[in-house]
């Protein structure tokens, strides 16, 4: 995969977790239903990785673009 494409997806997903998150423990996808401590746990410990790449990605991208591609 490509440096540029990763880095889009990437952020693409890290965007979309740290928004989910909020919404989970808000109770908003499953009405009436407590979120389990081992999912509210896990959910916090993972969300500390996506705000990390969602603050790297920029930077490897601008990195992508700088750098003469080969193509084989």
């Amino acid at each position: 995969m490509r440096p540029r494409t990763a880095t889009i997806l990437g952020s693409i997903a890290a965007i979309s977790y740290i928004f989910l998150v909020p919404e989970d423990q808000a109770g908003i996808f499953f009405l009436g239903v407590p979120v389990p401590p081992p999912i509210s746990l896990s959910e916090l410990i993972v969300l500390i990785p996506s705000v990390a790449v969602l603050l790297c990605a920029p930077s490897v991208y601008s990195e992508s673009n700088r750098s003469p591609q080969t193509r084989h």
